[in-house]
């Protein structure tokens, strides 16, 4: 199921979320001026990123460890993601 609301109306409720997230598979969209985010589990999160890797070419063949990876996407700005589709 996947819910949306503001960011007002998520940030008094961000605990009951995090744990709807967490408990029930919940997926809410958090919207805002700036632009939305969504709100999964982190399970969910390792999973998508997991999938994304096996899907990934690498350049050279080679494979490329997940940690790598995942430090580099936390480490990259909005600008920076690109590379990785290229």
């Amino acid at each position: 199921m996947m819910s949306i609301m503001s960011v007002v109306e998520a940030q008094p409720k961000l605990p009951q979320l995090i744990d709807m997230a967490n408990t029930m598979d919940e997926v809410v969209t958090i919207s805002s001026e700036q632009g939305n985010a969504i709100l999964i589990s982190e399970e969910k999160w390792l999973a998508i990123q997991q999938k994304l890797m096996q899907q990934i070419p690498i350049q050279g063949g080679g494979e490329y460890p997940m940690a790598a990876l995942t430090s580099s996407w936390a480490m990259a700005d909005d600008n920076d993601i690109d590379w990785y589709w290229s």
